[in-house]
């Protein structure tokens, strides 16, 4: 089902798709940064 559904759809489905996953992989490198930062802050502080 899902193979025939990907091929019958329309391009903005995987577009939409794609968006998410961007929005996804951007989520992550915001909370690695986010991570970092804050151990760069600890080792000021010690």
């Amino acid at each position: 089902m899902d193979k025939t559904i990907i091929h019958n759809g329309p391009k903005e489905y995987f577009e939409v798709v794609m968006n998410v996953v961007n929005i996804i992989k951007n989520l992550r490198q915001i909370n690695e940064q986010m991570v970092s930062m804050t151990y760069c802050q600890h080792d000021d502080f010690a």
